[in-house]
């Protein structure tokens, strides 16, 4: 089934250097251990909404010259999961180059951040939630420990880690926020890339 959806890439802005000033240096959000990675791979930049000096490399599989299966669930992209195929001509200059998602894949995103200070007296928590989410039938990444995105493949499982993710936030165990649902997904309506880049 195909569905079309504009992932707005947006080059950011770069301040100019000014003298006896320093120059913001861009900072790059890596997919490490991107969870279908495969090698080779193919790397999007993409600039995140909020900061015009974050970009989230995503981790993508080159299906033809244009087009780009993602191979990592997205810690803060909006309207896009774990196996959407998108599309765009590489050859347009960054400043015009748009992505629409050109086939959808039925995932669903999730963002969870667990309470930060001190980390080390949350990991066991950490680890027995996220055991949870994989019980349920979801995958995730690590931005950083307290930071983790979290894929449902279709729209039963992404009921039940929703359901899951609400009541421990209910319970003050973490916040989370939707990056995607796919039953939401609307071909008449454009995804734009949007910020700000989380709620929590």
């Amino acid at each position: 089934m195909l569905r079309c959806g504009v992932i707005g890439l947006l080059l950011a802005r770069h301040s100019a250097t000014v003298a006896g000033r320093n120059m913001k240096q861009p900072e790059y959000i890596l997919h490490e251990k991107a969870a279908w990675y495969k090698s080779p791979h193919f790397s999007l930049i993409v600039p995140v909404a909020d900061d015009e000096f974050q970009f989230e490399q995503l981790v993508t599989e080159q299906l033809t010259e244009n087009r780009f299966r993602l191979l990592c669930i997205p810690f803060f992209l909006y309207g896009v999961s774990l196996g959407d195929t998108v599309e765009g001509d590489l050859s347009v200059e960054r400043p015009l180059r748009v992505f629409t998602v050109a086939e959808r894949s039925g995932r669903s995103t999730y963002r969870v951040r667990f309470p930060q200070e001190p980390i080390s007296k949350h990991l066991q928590h950490i680890r027995d939630s996220l055991l949870e989410v994989e019980k349920r039938g979801g995958l995730f990444e690590r931005y950083y420990n307290g930071f983790w995105s979290i894929d449902a493949e279709n729209e039963q499982v992404a009921r039940e880690i929703e359901e899951f993710l609400a009541s421990g936030e209910e319970a003050g165990k973490w916040q989370y926020e939707v990056g995607h649902r796919s039953w939401e997904a609307d071909p008449a309506r454009p995804t734009v890339l949007r910020g700000p880049r989380t709620s929590m």
